[in-house]
C-alpha cells in the first residue's frame, strides 16, 4: 500500500485499503470456520468483526498470499475497478496519473512472484490461547520486527554514548547471546526466559549430572540449549566488525593482512573451568592513539583501517583530487580509480592515523552529501557581488559590540516583601530579619504582647508551609527554613518550619498567631 500514493482525503481511500488487504492476503479456511462458529454463538458476524475490530480477528487466523498465477488477475480488477471512482466531495479519481504507473510497477513485482509466499513455508508462530480457546498466532512476515527489535534497541542502548569499536563489539556479542536465547524461548517453547545468560554454566552442570548418574536440566531453564549444544567445532565464523575480501582489498590497492580465526571449538575440560566472572580485554576501556584505528584494521585484516571521511588532512586531500578532475574537463568520475589512487598514497606511510583506506563507496558518499552542498554554497557567496562578505563585516564589526549586564553569582534566596491574604498586614522582610538574628531570652518563652506584635508582624501565609498554594500563593522564599514539621496538637495539620538558631518549635493556629515552646 505504501508503493500507491493515493490521496487519503479521498472518500474511497480507507475502503480501497481494505479491499487491497483482502486481495493480498487470503485467510486460512480452517481458522475462518472456527472463528465463524464462535462469533455465531455470540450473535456477531466475521464481516462486522472483520470491520469493526480486524485487529482481533488477525491475530486468530493464518493468511497466505497466493502465487502469482491467482494474485496477478486479483489485483489488476481492483486496481481497473477502483482507480476510476471519483470522490463524492472532489469529484476527483482515486488514481491519478502517477497512481497509475506506481500500480502498473505493483503489478509488475506481482507477476515476478516477489510478492507472493514461498512454497510450503510458514511465517506464522502458534503461540497460545485466549480465553474462548482460539489459537493465537505470531507472524514473522516482513522486515518489522527486526528494525524494531533489533536495531533500534541496539541504537537505544548505547549508540548515542560514543562507545569506541572494541567495546561496541564486546556489547555486541552479549546482546546477541540475550537476543537469541529470548527468540529461542519464544518461538521453540512458547514462554518468557527466566533467569541467567550464561548457558555454559548450565551445560557444566548437565555435564557432571551425566558423570553422576543424574537427570540433565530442562532445556526451557537453560536459554533453549539442549545437552551437547556448546561442545560443537568451530565454524570459522565472524561476527561483529567483519573482514574485506581479499579480493576486494587487493582490487583497490589494500595491503591485505591475513590472520588466522580463534578456534572456538569448546571441549568437556574446558567448559567446565570456564569462569563466570565478566573478562574485559585490556585497554578496552582506554583509548590510547592509534589503538582504535589498529583495532579496526585488525579486524578488518589490512594494513590501514578502512573509514569515512573525518580527519582534516582527509579533507583537504579529496578536494585537490576534485579540483584535479575538474580541471581536465573530465564529465564523470571514476570512483574505482580515485579509490586506488587514494589507497595508494596512504600505502607510501605519510601522516599516520590521519589518511586511512577508503572504498569507492565512500569517497561518492562524502562527495553527493557534503562536499558537493559546500561547494554550491561556496559558489554563491562568490556570486553575490560582495554582499556576503559586507554584511559579515559590519555584523561582527568590533562597533556593534555592547557592555553587557555583569554576571550573577550563586548566592541565598532574599526574602522578598508582601501582604499576607489572611489578614491584610503586610510581611517586614527586616521585621523576619530582626527575628530571626535576635538571641533568644527567657521572654521569648512567653508570650507577651511586645512578642505578639513582632510575630504580628511577621506572620506568614499558610501556603508558605503546606502545599496548597492556590488558597494563598507563596509568597516568602527564605534559605533560613530548613526541614518542615507537622504539630501534633493542631486539629488542622500545618507544616511548620525548624529554626535551629533559637531552637524553637513555631505552631500556626486558627487565630495565625506564634506561639513559642522550648524545643527539645
Amino acid at each position: 500500500m505504501a508503493q500507491l500514493k493515493v490521496p487519503k482525503k479521498h472518500s474511497l481511500a480507507k475502503e480501497f485499503a481494505r479491499r487491497l488487504r483482502d486481495a493480498l492476503f487470503v485467510i486460512d479456511k480452517d481458522d475462518r470456520r472456527r472463528i465463524e462458529t464462535y462469533l455465531q454463538s455470540q450473535n456477531i458476524t466475521f464481516k462486522y468483526m472483520l470491520s469493526k475490530n480486524p485487529a482481533w480477528v488477525m491475530k486468530r487466523v493464518k493468511r497466505i498470499i497466493p502465487p502469482p498465477n491467482e494474485l496477478y488477475p486479483v489485483v489488476e480488477l481492483l486496481f481497473q475497478e477502483y482507480g476510476r471512482q471519483k470522490c463524492s466531495l472532489t469529484n476527483r479519481t482515486l488514481f491519478d496519473d502517477q497512481t497509475w504507473k506506481q500500480a502498473e510497477n505493483v503489478l509488475n513485482t506481482i507477476r515476478c512472484g516477489y510478492v507472493s509466499d514461498p512454497p510450503g513455508v510458514s511465517f506464522y508462530f502458534e503461540i497460545g490461547r485466549d480465553k474462548n480457546q482460539l489459537p493465537l498466532y505470531r507472524c514473522t512476515r516482513g522486515t518489522n520486527t527486526l528494525e524494531g527489535g533489533v536495531h533500534m534497541n541496539i541504537i537505544r542502548k548505547f549508540a548515542s554514548f560514543g562507545a569506541a569499536p572494541k567495546l561496541t563489539d564486546c556489547i555486541l556479542a552479549d546482546y546477541r547471546l540475550r537476543h537469541n536465547i529470548h527468540a529461542s524461548m519464544k518461538n521453540r517453547y512458547k514462554t518468557r526466559h527466566q533467569g541467567h545468560y550464561d548457558p555454559w554454566l548450565t551445560e557444566s552442570i548437565n555435564i557432571l549430572c551425566q558423570k553422576y548418574g543424574m537427570n540433565t536440566l530442562d532445556p526451557r531453564f537453560n536459554g533453549g540449549y539442549t545437552n551437547g549444544r556448546l561442545r560443537l567445532i568451530s565454524g570459522q565464523e565472524s561476527f561483529g566488525i567483519t573482514a574485506i575480501p581479499e579480493e576486494i582489498s587487493k582490487s583497490l590497492n589494500m595491503h591485505h593482512i591475513p590472520q588466522q580465526l580463534p578456534d572456538t571449538t569448546v571441549t568437556v575440560p574446558m567448559l567446565i573451568s570456564v569462569s563466570t566472572r565478566l573478562a574485559i580485554p585490556t585497554g578496552i576501556m582506554n583509548n590510547p592513539r592509534g589503538a582504535l584505528y589498529n583495532y579496526l584494521a585488525t579486524k578488518q585484516q589490512v594494513e590501514k583501517a578502512v573509514l569515512p571521511l573525518h580527519t582534516q588532512l582527509e579533507f583537504k586531500l579529496f578536494s585537490k583530487k576534485l579540483r584535479c578532475i575538474h580541471s581536465h574537463n573530465q564529465s564523470s568520475i571514476n570512483w574505482n580509480e580515485l579509490a586506488c589512487e587514494w589507497n595508494n598514497i596512504v600505502n607510501t606511510g605519510m601522516a599516520p592515523y590521519t589518511l586511512f583506506y577508503k572504498s569507492p563507496e565512500h569517497l561518492e558518499s562524502f562527495y553527493n552529501s557534503c562536499w558537493k552542498k559546500r561547494n554550491v554554497a561556496y559558489n554563491s557567496i562568490m556570486n553575490s557581488n560582495g554582499v556576503c562578505e559586507t554584511m559579515e563585516y559590519q555584523l561582527q564589526s568590533p562597533d556593534r559590540s555592547y557592555e553587557v549586564v555583569s554576571a550573577q553569582y550563586p548566592a541565598p534566596l532574599r526574602i522578598n516583601a508582601s501582604i499576607n491574604p489572611q489578614n491584610g498586614i503586610p510581611v517586614s522582610p527586616s521585621a523576619i530579619s530582626s527575628f530571626l538574628q535576635s538571641p533568644p531570652s527567657s521572654s521569648s518563652l512567653n508570650p507577651t504582647a511586645e512578642n505578639t506584635s513582632i510575630l504580628s508582624q511577621t506572620i506568614v501565609p499558610q501556603s508558605l508551609y503546606t502545599n496548597n498554594s492556590r488558597s494563598s500563593g507563596r509568597v516568602i522564599t527564605t534559605s533560613t527554613i530548613l526541614p518542615r514539621k507537622r504539630t501534633r496538637r493542631s486539629k488542622k495539620k500545618v507544616v511548620i518550619p525548624l529554626i535551629p538558631n533559637h531552637h524553637l518549635q513555631l505552631r500556626i493556629e486558627k487565630s495565625y498567631h506564634f506561639h513559642h515552646q522550648k524545643y527539645s
